[in-house]
């Protein structure tokens, strides 16, 4: 490293900063202040990163999904062998667009999603519950169509009206994610069995074709299945 006082055009400010920066520099041989260097370097990427991150959870927010399922995706404490969060992780929506992470309460499925959102670069991501969702009509229901990537929360715990009219939109819903291949995260209570028998052949079958269905722990609980007429309307 050349002095820059061997040159006539710097500044006498210039050279000491430089004279200052060398010897501040560890000695080649001394293995132990590179090592903390090389350690400060890497706490100040990963501030960076965690500083990313939240930003990125404040504009979640801003898309629907639930503040404390993004602050426990963000936490340092935060078990990735935890099986919901280890699962999404591997998750490649490039092959399975559709994806279900399904088993009892309280096990960490919507934390999970709400890890796999802060880390997905997805444009326009969206959350749901599957409760709201089936209120949706409209323009409200095109915007969830037209979302790059979509979270629908406890599916199975929303009311199927007589008339079929959510069944028929959640038709639509997987229907178009299975055709853009745009991811679409489920989490519910339900088996893939009683998924099946709850929403109908039509869109078990998309998921079979397209998608995964991750059971974990416990006993997943049951619900009703629709009508006839319901399914005819899928």
């Amino acid at each position: 490293m050349s002095d820059p006082a061997d040159r006539g055009d710097v500044s006498p400010e210039a050279i000491r900063e430089f004279r200052e920066l060398v010897a501040s520099l560890p000695a080649d041989d001394d293995a132990e202040a590179w090592a903390a260097r090389e350690a400060v370097a890497r706490a100040a990427a990963a501030a960076d990163v965690r500083r990313s991150l939240e930003q990125r959870g404040r504009l979640l927010v801003e898309k629907g999904f639930p503040l404390a399922a993004l602050d426990d995706a963000l936490s340092p404490e935060l078990d990735m062998a935890c099986p919901p969060l280890a699962r999404v992780a591997r998750w490649n929506p490039g092959e399975h667009p559709l994806l279900a992470l399904a088993g009892s309460t309280g096990i960490g499925k919507t934390v999970a999603a709400a890890w796999w959102a802060l880390h997905c670069r997805v444009p326009g991501m969206r959350f749901v519950r599957a409760t709201t969702f089936a209120r949706l009509r409209g323009r409200a229901h095109q915007e969830l169509l037209d979302a790059g990537a979509l979270v629908l929360d406890d599916l199975g715990e929303e009311p199927l009206d007589r008339a079929g009219i959510v069944l028929a939109n959640l038709g639509e819903l997987v229907d178009v994610f299975y055709q853009a291949r745009k991811p679409l995260l489920v989490t519910s209570n339900l088996r893939d069995v009683d998924f099946a028998e709850r929403y109908g052949e039509r869109i078990a079958s998309r998921w079979r074709q397209r998608g995964r269905w991750a059971e974990f722990g416990g006993a997943p609980s049951r619900r009703p299945p629709p009508t006839e007429r319901q399914r005819s309307l899928v």
